[in-house]
């Protein structure tokens, strides 16, 4: 059985599950890219990013059919980078990513993908 492709619609809900998650929300635009241009824009291979200066969100085309737990993920990672600007992934950053339940999992399916 095939998985129904995401949406764009379907990454606006998950940035409003996160809006009403956090205190003082960023707010952000969020959008697909395909996989060549997001490797382009930030020099190494990944799947998703996110751009300060303009508050996207870019997810990445190779995973528009990945389970919608791995999506929200993507989501989470990017949108922590978003509400700390210009840490990197710090122990406090990586301690609130792994507040996500199905961190574990999410990580092994992208790690499967390469």
């Amino acid at each position: 059985m095939t998985r129904p492709v995401h949406t764009v619609e379907t990454l606006a809900g998950l940035v409003a599950e996160l809006r009403a998650r956090f205190e003082n929300p960023p707010a952000c635009s969020i959008d697909w890219i395909d996989h060549e241009r997001l490797t382009d824009l930030f020099g190494y291979d990944a799947y998703a990013g996110c751009e300060q200066c303009s508050r996207t969100i870019v997810i990445s085309s190779l995973v528009h059919r990945a389970p919608l737990y791995v999506l929200r993920y993507l989501v989470l990672h990017e949108y922590l980078h978003l509400m700390h600007p210009r840490t990197g992934h710090t122990r406090a950053f990586r301690v609130a990513e792994q507040t996500y339940p199905h961190y574990v999992q999410a990580n092994q399916y992208l790690h499967l993908l390469n």
